[in-house]
């Protein structure tokens, strides 16, 4: 019975270790220092590049407002932004026109850069708020925070591609055609995961 009894209070306590350590953390607010990501910032540059909340599929005079609105935070946050313009074409042969933003952070030494990707188009059924502007506006707080500390070891590209939801168009006119995609040695893709609970792969 005492063996039971232990074995029981250790499967608890086991249980309890997991419950802990696999809720997601709390959000940050806007008074964390310039260097760490916030919740908060993160939450207002949504609310800035969603605008009225409109479906802006790829092509879409919206998607183009959008894609203006982004810009506009690359830029006041202090980077060159990129537009490139490409035809992106899928494997199984959707094409079309895309209009990607590129942003890079150098880093200290040369080789291997740190792709950071997401996109900014949207179903034509839907705001694209959840899918995927909200990793928009997370990927935009990250390359706030890391320009706010010192230079990354390794150069940071952001690349916030268009054309996703036809298909990855604007992922692969990056790949494809854009010299940048050579120095490429990680990639981190941020893209829509449900819209509650703890973002878990």
């Amino acid at each position: 019975m005492r063996s039971l009894l232990a074995g029981l209070l250790v499967l608890a306590l086991v249980l309890a270790a997991v419950v802990v350590r696999t809720r997601e953390p709390a959000p940050r607010g806007a008074d964390v220092p310039a260097g760490e990501f916030s919740a908060a910032r993160a939450g207002a540059v949504l609310a800035e590049i969603l605008g009225p909340g409109l479906p802006h599929p790829v092509g879409s005079g919206e998607n183009a407002r959008v894609r203006a609105r982004i810009a506009a935070v690359l830029a006041r946050l202090g980077y060159r932004v990129e537009e490139q313009d490409a035809v992106g074409c899928h494997p199984a042969g959707a094409c079309g026109r895309v209009r990607n933003l590129i942003a890079r952070l150098p880093g200290r030494v040369r080789g291997g850069a740190l792709l950071v990707a997401t996109h900014y188009d949207s179903v034509a059924a839907g705001p694209g708020a959840g899918d995927d502007l909200a990793a928009v506006a997370a990927t935009l707080e990250v390359a706030r925070a890391l320009r706010a500390g010192p230079p990354p070891r390794r150069t940071i590209v952001f690349l916030i591609d268009d054309g996703e939801e036809a298909g990855l168009l604007g992922a692969h006119a990056f790949v494809d055609r854009h010299p940048l995609a050579g120095q490429v040695a990680a990639v981190l893709n941020a893209e829509s995961r449900g819209t509650s609970g703890p973002s878990l792969m």
